[in-house]
């Protein structure tokens, strides 16, 4: 009897470490080939939510791909990033460690960027006929939003966000109770903004919302490291720490319905004047949430042939990202002051995909060596 058992034991020992076995091997087989696409795809969409390509020719094209559709690429950033984070780190530990290098690479980039693109910053300040409130103001935007340039807020906001986590980690809070925190300050933010016309008519006279949205309207933006940045990364590290394997057949279908609600709700914020009349440009929306959550969800369960060609990808992304609006600001100024063209957006957008991708691969080979490390 005791044999019997001991025999029981060993086989059971022995089966647990053979389905480890097959989870690490199935886990190394897995790869993440469709993320590095989606992020070059989204880098893409990037240069389209700056460049407004359809502006010259529908309205309602540069309001739905513009602005709507592009608007998905840096949640789904952040969400990639929070992912990637955590599984570097134990289930529910945090490691500083970890924070640390993390904030200290993108502070660099930061940085380095944030001098690269002065040169833009003193040519606002000089042609505007108020130079003092132009500085305050592009002064205001970098020191609370880290936006000398309008995009350069990704990083600053994710540093925020990854800080923002650990210092409530270390406290004793949960993931999911900061997800509940982030969303809470999300769904202020897109009242803020996208449900303005509500907040109005409805919610003015609440003291507490009422300085919420006189923060993110006077100092903040609407999307920031604690508004978007917090949410999109806890819910990243939630599936890095919870991983699970989704069936495709439930995702896809989840995924057209998610898309259909996303363009619905914009077509009412739309279609009912709720946006904000200040801040026309940062169209929210509920959900968004839902959208960029199953489209990861999708992106991380479809494996992909290897293909070196991906890993070049995932490295191009970053620097298309943090290169194109300086050839947007190049283009627009030769194609307006230069060439006198009327209709040029589309043409500049083109311009400034075709150069950013060649700009990128030229960054990603000279970030190779050690001395250049800094820029991306």
């Amino acid at each position: 009897m005791i044999q019997s058992r001991a025999e029981q034991s060993r086989a059971e020992q022995s089966r647990a470490e053979q389905s480890r076995a097959e989870q690490s091997r199935a886990e190394q087989a897995h790869n993440y080939n469709l993320v590095d696409l989606c992020k070059w795809v989204m880098a893409i969409f990037v240069v389209a939510l700056h460049g407004h390509p359809f502006v010259d020719i529908s309205a309602d094209w540069d309001y739905y791909i513009s602005g709507v559709l592009t608007r998905l690429a840096v949640p789904y950033f952040f969400m990639v990033s929070g992912f990637f984070l955590f599984s570097k780190m134990p289930i529910g530990k945090i490691s500083w460690e970890r924070i640390k290098r993390y904030c200290i690479r993108l502070g660099k980039i930061f940085l380095a960027w944030t001098i690269i693109y002065m040169p833009i910053a003193v040519y606002a300040v000089w042609h505007e006929n108020n130079h003092l409130r132009k500085l305050l103001a592009i002064m205001r935007n970098t020191i609370f939003q880290g936006a000398l340039m309008y995009h350069l807020w990704y990083l600053y906001a994710s540093i925020v966000a990854v800080l923002t986590l650990y210092f409530l980690f270390s406290r004793g809070g949960k993931l999911s109770v900061i997800i509940v925190i982030a969303l809470l300050l999300h769904i202020i933010s897109v009242i803020a903004y996208s449900y303005h016309g509500i907040y109005i008519q409805y919610l003015a006279d609440i003291d507490i919302i009422k300085v919420f949205i006189a923060l993110f309207s006077k100092i903040f933006s609407p999307i920031n490291g604690w508004t978007i940045g917090l949410l999109y990364m806890s819910v990243g590290g939630l599936f890095a720490w919870h991983r699970n394997r989704y069936s495709l057949t439930i995702l896809l279908p989840l995924l057209v319905i998610a898309l259909s609600g996303f363009c619905a709700e914009s077509y009412l914020i739309r279609e009912y004047s709720l946006i904000n009349p200040n801040d026309k440009g940062n169209i929210l929306s509920y959900m968004m949430l839902l959208l960029v959550t199953l489209l990861f969800l999708w992106s991380i369960n479809v494996d992909l042939k290897d293909n070196p060609i991906y890993k070049h990808l995932r490295e191009q992304s970053l620097f298309i990202y943090l290169v194109h609006p300086w050839f947007l600001f190049l283009g627009t100024g030769i194609a307006k002051k230069a060439l006198h063209i009327e209709d040029y957006h589309m043409g500049v957008f083109l311009a400034t995909v075709v150069l950013s991708i060649i700009a990128a691969e030229f960054l990603r080979k000279l970030c190779k060596y050690k001395r250049f490390s800094w820029l991306g």
